[in-house]
């Protein structure tokens, strides 16, 4: 019994590192007028709102309306794409420029979430700087 219920326990524990999501592939938000101006407000937007920090936006295409004249489709994906939901989710509940975008997913797969970077004890990711930043940094802990 005790054996079963430690099988359990291990299988359960295994299976968190091997859980895969079922993400979109890509976005497509309809109806965006067709011009560079809005096309560019919608992607700073994203990057600005936690894009960035996702490692930024893949590929975006725009696609002309055949039944609406000056609309155009809009094609969006993340770099890795396991935060496509998140970048659905956002999609869907923001507004940008006081208009707001209804997002549709296009085609399914599974993915692995992406693992959070290592971290320094002060909340810094220790490979985004260089040298010299390196070398302040430790000049600044040697004092306090």
């Amino acid at each position: 019994m005790v054996l079963i219920y430690l099988c359990v326990i291990i299988f359960s524990c295994l299976l968190q590192f091997y859980t895969n999501y079922k993400v979109p592939i890509e976005v497509r938000i309809d109806y965006v007028v067709d011009n560079r101006i809005e096309k560019t407000d919608l992607e700073e937007f994203l990057l600005e709102n936690g894009g960035r920090q996702r490692c930024g936006i893949g590929r975006l295409r725009a696609v002309r309306s055949q039944t609406e004249k000056g609309k155009a489709s809009l094609f969006i994906c993340m770099t890795p794409p396991c935060y496509n939901g998140w970048l659905l989710h956002t999609v869907n509940t923001s507004v940008v420029n006081r208009k707001t975008y209804r997002g549709y997913k296009e085609g399914e797969s599974f993915t692995r979430q992406k693992r959070k970077k290592k971290e320094s004890g002060l909340g810094l990711d220790l490979r985004l700087l260089n040298n010299s930043d390196l070398v302040t940094l430790t000049d600044h802990i040697a004092q306090d």
